[in-house]
């Protein structure tokens, strides 16, 4: 229990366990070296790995590797580049957006022994994740990585996953340290966090997975931090973290993510990582740094202490050999299945359409891309390799087999020119522009002359064809591509002023002559996992100069427009219609490196599924992303699942939900607004690329939509089931409450369907008498249970001083006011039990 000064009502500040035994140990070791060998420790030799150092017992390298959701295929030593080779294949569990949507502590801890153990079969000993980055802008390009919105949820998964993945003896790496909430400039953008905000949201979840969880490792995020870099951030990483949390072990910058030796030595990073021929502050610099005074060998000393204290943790000190762990073995693909299973929301149900009954369906109609589309590899950082991955479409066939036909049309359903998807694209940024994202994407040379001639003043890498270019300047983009199937394909290219375009050094549109704003097109036949070159040429107006390539496959040549939708829907008797995001850059898209534009869906979708539903308003939609959605046709939706990027058994696990084989249980980890303005970001204006104000305050997410008073379209913690449950209003063990005491509340919640199946019961706080505003309600407490039909369990929930406190600005310190307090109990934030009343005195 936290101790309370009963006349302060401060509370004291948490602190990390530390072990003895390996803190001796890497003591010891370090007694022994050199000032060069202490550097050695303190950046990799690789990409991926810090040195083997056999005469301190180290006998192998320290080996990272991505991600919060898979082991990341091998990645070259020296760059960011792929090893390309055969036997690094890992089971893909869904992304941490799914695994947030399962409300389940159980299920996370189980989740990080899962990969742990895979990270044990390909030799890793630091995973990096977990990412507990809240959801603070629906366009976060990372919010699939992310848990959601609220910071005891995220808090409380990262506390298991991570429990879970270091009792494999893998040590988990916390990221982003801290305010990384965008991917837009997120190198360069300065975050600004008023003291509470960053308190009560944003350091919460990596103080309790350190705290309560034990984490060896942080990864600094990109960006800055009230005007510095995160990596050189003495605030967040010496005084937080180090001292007033009592972290143990090393903090290591994001691949790149160092700017200066000295102000990161002295800002309190202990590693530089970067692609491994690309490192260049720790190693010499270091050194020097050190032998002219800048650094203190001290300093030194405790940067390689922290990292010798994790090896010591993980055995990798004095010849201790790891059991070789398991990759994907029967049990880790069904357990992802389960993941898939357990995460999957049910939105709407308002006709009972769902479960689907097999013996009456007998012709399928599935409609959009998404439901063929594979997300393993997507990601960058976060992509995976799996030796398969279940699609919904390839899902549904395996689970009817032959007792149904399945009729795909896979869109898209406008006239559209879309960008290159990044799963075809070859081109990656050697220059690593991108601080270790490793990015695909258009090569851009630009030179300073309207000919593409002189010496070029740039040569820079972007996701997507669609660009402004300076007057009086010139361009050539190039980028290498597979065709995904044979056929004819369409360019098109609207562009200000001249343009031509090559595949393969051949010229296909010649508009050089242009001066005006145009589009040309042309059409090609390429060949099915064949590499192609395409470039353009092109050369701005004086007064304009936009750039925009887009193509269509053969398969899109010819959309099918809503009519025609309509017409193939009437012979179905059950049409289910996928849309959504995919992992990678561009529109409708999500990927490490960039926002989305917007939080509309593919261009088409939204009118034809406003179409059907009008014809056939018994039409199932699932949405798939990481993060909210908009959905203007929300009203003609009687039924409406949402799915998210769900690893390799995702599919599967759908088709056995649709049909009643899993009753769908999660709950948004996350509100989905009805528009994007009535998030606290856009709503004042505080999302941009240079300078990000969180001028909100602690209301982000629900606690914003009840303070503005304004509806989200699905509220945080939504989700409907096949049954129904019944919760009893919470008793409490006492009404009125001594500074210092815990509380204890209790209910029932009963099954009172004909199906079994899971509720999550939540536990809100509010408080109206602090001397600071206070959200309305927030998260405390939140338990799933597993119930037959009929069946009633009892639950009970502790709240403890910490529960009812808020962080004091001037006492820099958590603090707990007397007065009243209210504690509502249900299934969402927007569906709760009648508060009741208790006083703190």
């Amino acid at each position: 229990m936290d101790t309370v000064n009963d006349t302060t009502r401060f509370l004291s500040a948490p602190k990390a366990k530390i072990d003895a035994s390996a803190l001796v140990q890497a003591k010891e070791v370090l007694a022994k070296l050199s000032l060069e060998e202490k550097v050695s420790f303190l950046a990799g030799n690789g990409t991926m790995t810090i040195a083997a150092h056999p005469q301190v017992g180290q006998d192998d390298e320290l080996w990272f590797s991505d991600g919060p959701h898979t082991v990341r295929p091998e990645i070259d030593r020296a760059t960011f580049n792929p090893a390309n080779t055969d036997d690094d294949h890992s089971t893909v569990l869904p992304t941490l957006s799914a695994l947030a949507a399962s409300w389940n502590t159980e299920l996370a801890e189980e989740f990080g022994r899962t990969l742990g153990r895979e990270a044990r079969h390909r030799g890793k000993d630091v995973q990096l994740g977990p990412g507990v980055n809240l959801l603070r802008t629906p366009l976060n390009g990372r919010n699939y990585e992310y848990m959601g919105e609220d910071p005891i949820l995220a808090g409380r998964l990262a506390t298991a996953y991570v429990h879970g993945l270091q009792s494999q003896n893998v040590a988990a790496c916390l990221k982003h340290f801290a305010g990384n909430e965008q991917e837009l400039e997120r190198t360069s953008v300065d975050t600004e966090i008023d003291e509470r905000a960053l308190r009560e949201l944003y350091l919460l979840p990596f103080e309790m997975a350190i705290v309560e969880g034990g984490a060896l490792t942080v990864m600094n995020g990109y960006n800055r931090f009230r005007g510095e870099f995160c990596s050189h951030n003495d605030y967040l990483n010496n005084q937080v973290l180090k001292r007033e949390w009592n972290f143990p072990g090393f903090v290591v910058s994001d691949w790149g993510g160092v700017h200066d030796t000295v102000a990161g030595a002295l800002g309190g990073l202990d590693v530089e990582m970067h692609a491994g021929d690309a490192i260049q502050y720790f190693r010499e610099p270091l050194i020097d740094a050190v032998n002219i005074g800048e650094v203190p060998e001290k300093t030194v000393d405790n940067m390689a202490l922290r990292v010798l204290y994790v090896m010591a943790q993980l055995g990798k000190l004095g010849g201790y050999r790891r059991a070789k762990g398991a990759r994907n073995t029967p049990e880790h693909q069904a357990f992802a299945r389960k993941v898939a299973a357990e995460s999957i929301v049910l939105l709407k149900n308002d006709s009972n359409r769902l479960p689907l009954k097999r013996k009456d369906t007998k012709r399928i109609l599935v409609l959009g891309s998404n439901a063929n589309i594979k997300h393993s590899g997507g990601g960058w950082s976060a992509e995976g390799k799996p030796p398969y991955e279940i699609t919904p479409l390839q899902g549904l066939r395996d689970y009817l087999g032959n007792t149904a036909e399945i009729e795909y049309i896979p869109g898209p359903f406008k006239e559209i020119h879309s960008q290159l998807p990044e799963s075809y694209i070859q081109t990656i940024d050697t220059n690593d522009l991108d601080h270790g994202a490793a990015q695909k994407g258009w090569q851009v040379v630009t030179f300073p002359t309207s000919e593409l001639t002189g010496i070029p003043v740039s040569t820079v890498y972007h996701h997507e064809c669609n660009h402004a270019q300076a007057p009086n300047t010139s361009s050539r983009w190039s980028i290498e591509i597979t065709a995904p199937e044979d056929g004819v394909y369409s360019f098109q290219i609207e562009h200000d002023g001249p343009v031509c375009f090559y595949i393969d050094g051949d010229l296909y549109i010649d508009a050089w002559s242009s001066e005006s704003s145009q589009t040309s097109s042309c059409t090609a036949q390429l060949s099915s996992k064949v590499t192609y070159t395409l470039t353009i040429e092109h050369s701005p107006l004086e007064n304009k100069g936009n750039l925009k390539f887009g193509w269509r496959t053969p398969s899109c040549l010819h959309p099918t427009l809503p009519e025609e939708l309509v017409k193939r829907s009437q012979s179905a008797d059950t049409v289910l219609f996928f849309t959504g995001n995919q992992l990678g850059a561009g529109h409708a898209h999500e990927g490490e490196g960039s926002d989305r534009p917007s939080m509309a869906l593919p261009e088409g979708d939204d009118e034809a599924i406003t179409s059907l539903l009008a014809a056939r308003p018994d039409t199932v939609v699932i949405t798939q992303s990481g993060s909210p959605v908009s959905m203007p046709w929300i009203k003609s939706a009687p039924t409406l699942v949402h799915y998210w990027f769900s690893g390799m058994e995702g599919g599967a696990a759908l088709a056995g939900l649709l049909f009643g084989e899993a009753n769908p249980s999660g709950k948004l980890p996350f509100s989905i607004p009805r528009q994007l303005e009535d998030t606290p970001a856009h709503a004042l204006g505080n999302y941009g690329p240079e300078r990000v104000n969180y001028q909100e305050g602690v209301f982000i997410g629900y606690r914003w939509h009840d303070k503005k008073k304004i509806p989200p379209l699905f509220p945080f913690g939504h989700g409907l089931s096949y049954t129904t449950f019944s919760i009893s209003p919470p008793q409490l063990d006492k009404t009125e409450i001594p500074h210092g005491s815990n509380l204890t509340i209790r209910t029932k919640v009963t099954n009172t369907g004909n199906r079994a199946g899971s509720e999550v019961l939540q536990l809100y706080l509010g408080s109206t008498e602090a001397a600071v505003q206070r959200p309305i309600r927030e998260l405390k407490a939140f338990r799933k249970v597993e119930l037959q039909p009929g069946e009633t369990t009892n639950i009970e929930f502790t709240l403890t001083p910490r529960d009812f406190a808020y962080w004091d600005v001037e006492a820099n310190a958590w603090r707990v006011d007397a007065g009243t307090y209210s504690i509502e109990i249900g299934k969402s934030s927007s569906d709760l039990s009648v508060p009741k009343t208790i006083y703190l005195y």
